[in-house]
């Protein structure tokens, strides 16, 4: 009796847990629509630029900014998790802004690609700003 109990514990377990299962949503990019950023910035001085983004439904929310960096370029896009749900409406109206911190280390100049799609090409397209960091 006590092995049936244990085999019966031990099914309900393993089929209870859902450990890693992630169909239910999706990573995804997101276009930045604009940028509202300086043209100059101070070594080592924390700086706010604002960036603005629409949604293309209600399932998508944020999830943070995709950031990375190539000696003084730097590429930003928005990065959501997009729920796989048949009840998602479209959200084209609605514009979203956060703010990224930017805190340079050393003069020269910086150029920001703000990712902005793909064109029917498939190739990324960015809005770009380049800024003086004295």
């Amino acid at each position: 009796m006590k092995r049936i109990v244990f085999i019966l514990t031990l099914s309900f377990l393993f089929n209870s847990c859902n450990i890693g299962e992630a169909e239910d949503r999706d990573f995804v990019l997101l276009p930045v629509e604009s940028v509202e950023m300086a043209t100059e910035y101070s070594i080592g001085n924390i700086s706010e630029i604002k960036i603005r983004y629409k949604r293309p439904t209600d399932c998508h929310i944020f999830n943070k900014i995709y950031y990375s960096y190539d000696q003084n370029t730097r590429f930003v896009a928005i990065e959501a998790v997009k729920l796989n749900q048949s009840n998602c409406a479209p959200d084209n109206e609605s514009i979203f802004e956060i703010p990224l911190y930017f805190k340079p280390e050393s003069a020269g100049t910086y150029i920001f690609k703000f990712w902005l799609g793909v064109n029917e090409q498939n190739v990324d397209q960015y809005l770009i700003h380049e800024v003086d960091v004295l």
